[in-house]
């Protein structure tokens, strides 16, 4: 599926993002100030079947489990909210390889599976909101990472890092990451220090870096808390806040203040 993008697009990246002034006082949880107006319905495109033929129904797979655990989680804290999203069939790569994204617009979360990671990118999403009849989020991510520790010598004197295949925990908890992204959730920047064997998605699956012993990532208490601000605990097309904080702060998984 081609990407067409343009300049204004935001994209946000695991691993890598800007360092923000953060209050003593709290943890800061931000948003990208863009929600959905009605629930997602989220499409899954086959990846290149020369390059991932043998793992396309774990991607499936993972797409469908990585939902379930945004809806259950939500659906669990505000039981009385509308959580459900749709996932279509997947979209074969014979059938999307050449074709644009306007050519699915029953689709607003598109999930694209690419082999190759450049630099320390795993995964990242972007929404595109051009066109008011198709306002949709595209959601990259990446299924192989350069593996540092190995170089291939190639016959015309140049050299190359070996790529390796992710972990499929990896590449869940990469998706279940960029879905917060896709819903309108940025990242969970952390103020007061990790405490010893404490690591950053232990507060928040939006902390925007994944550590290689994290294992699957589990939404937290925040995140429930931010898609509530967002969307109301309606769900969605439910009453919606009229506004939408640009962040938050947090101290122990408790909500100190928002700005707007």
């Amino acid at each position: 599926m081609r990407n067409k993008l343009l300049f204004s697009l935001i994209t946000m990246v695991i691993l890598v993002g800007g360092v923000n002034v953060i209050p003593a006082d709290g943890d800061r949880f931000e948003t990208l100030k863009l929600r959905h107006s009605e629930a997602p319905e989220v499409c899954m495109f086959e990846p290149n079947p020369a390059l991932e033929a043998d793992r396309k129904y774990n991607f499936e797979v993972i797409t469908r489990v990585s939902v379930d655990v945004w809806v259950d989680a939500l659906s669990y804290k505000y039981p009385q909210g509308n959580w459900e999203i749709k996932i279509h069939p997947t979209v074969p790569w014979e059938e999307h390889e050449l074709a644009e994204r306007s050519d699915y617009p029953q689709c607003n979360i598109m999930v694209v599976f690419e082999p190759i990671s450049d630099g320390n990118r795993l995964g990242y999403a972007y929404p595109d909101f051009s066109k008011s009849s198709h306002k949709h989020m595209v959601v990259v991510v990446h299924t192989y990472e350069v593996n540092q520790n190995s170089i291939v010598f190639n016959k015309d004197g140049t050299t190359t890092r070996e790529l390796s295949p992710m972990s499929l925990n990896i590449i869940q908890s990469i998706l279940q990451h960029e879905l917060g992204h896709a819903f309108g959730l940025l990242h969970y920047n952390i103020s007061n220090p990790l405490s010893q064997n404490e690591f950053g998605a232990d507060r928040s699956m939006m902390y925007p870096a994944l550590h290689s012993k994290s294992g699957v990532l589990h939404i937290q208490e925040p995140e429930l808390i931010m898609m509530a601000k967002i969307y109301g605990e309606d769900g969605w097309g439910g009453k919606m806040p009229i506004l939408m904080p640009k962040q938050c702060d947090f101290i122990q998984n408790i909500l100190v203040k928002c700005e707007w």
